[in-house]
């Protein structure tokens, strides 16, 4: 329910966005007002999907040849609907979000060593050993580096991540990457209650969000719209139990990566049509 809401976001926002010029100015601010509401909802599910991956390496693989299909359609439907335009989708942004997030388990988990307490079987059932226990030091991943390269390569990899997205000057760009690490960072399961994770999301965008408000109109002179403050509104609808799948289906879990440049498409084709 949660995803088809961010879907529905999404598309009154691009409807507001094509049709600008057949709409009243109130409404196409009311368009992409509720439009805000969309995207911390999938940098949510995006940052969600990293802990809970079996393969990050084929959602990795997923999300590229899906931002790569879908930029085509959208390079496409801004040709049929006659705008001009540099867009790079947010799918890009995603990608960045993972090395990001790769990064930072790299940066913070380089320093932890895991001691692994084993007891021998029960009398009877063992071989003949006076010691009946002893200790194992093992390395998390499999993978053992020296704390200072592991913290290296993390920051590495974090600062790359955010040098791509503002590259290629992907949809949202850092400041997509980044909140997607704020859901990373409210998503531990050390937080028991989505009462707790609710308020420490609240605290983490809004800083991001004035950070973000900042830099980008006065530093950076890129441009950041007061009404991205409004994406604060879709907190409580996220850590709402009532409105997630418990085990979402197949279907649901690729419907976004279909309906983000499918809708576009159609909504383009439109405005072809009306243009003509």
């Amino acid at each position: 329910m949660l995803k088809l809401l961010a879907a529905l976001f999404m598309l009154i926002d691009h409807t507001g966005y094509l049709f600008s010029p057949w709409l009243s100015e109130s409404l196409h601010l009311a368009a992409r007002s509720i439009g805000r509401l969309a995207f911390p909802i999938f940098a949510y599910y995006i940052a969600v999907g990293f802990r809970r991956t079996r393969s990050l390496v084929k959602y990795f693989l997923r999300l590229t040849f899906f931002a790569a299909v879908s930029q085509f359609i959208f390079n496409y439907a801004f040709q049929l609907a006659r705008m001009s335009t540099d867009f790079v989708n947010v799918l890009f942004t995603f990608i960045g979000a993972l090395g990001f997030l790769c990064g930072w388990q790299l940066f913070t988990q380089s320093t932890r060593d895991v001691i692994g307490r084993m007891e021998l079987l029960p009398e009877g059932q063992r071989p003949d050993n006076d010691d009946p226990m002893f200790h194992v030091r093992m390395s998390l991943f499999g993978i053992s580096l020296p704390t200072w390269l592991g913290r290296t390569l993390g920051a590495i990899s974090m600062a790359l991540s955010l040098f791509f997205v503002e590259w290629i000057d992907s949809d949202y760009g850092a400041y997509g990457v980044l909140t997607v690490f704020v859901f990373y960072l409210v998503t531990d399961g050390r937080l028991e209650t989505n009462q707790a994770k609710l308020e420490r999301a609240l605290v983490f965008l809004v800083s991001l969000n004035v950070l973000a408000y900042v830099l980008l109109n006065f530093v950076f002179a890129k441009g950041f719209s007061e009404l991205q403050f409004l994406s604060i509104i879709a907190l409580p609808l996220i850590f709402t139990d009532r409105l997630k799948e418990k085990k979402p289906s197949s279907v649901m879990r690729y419907f976004f990566y279909f309906f983000y440049p499918l809708h576009f498409l159609l909504l383009a084709l439109g405005v072809h049509l009306l243009k003509r």
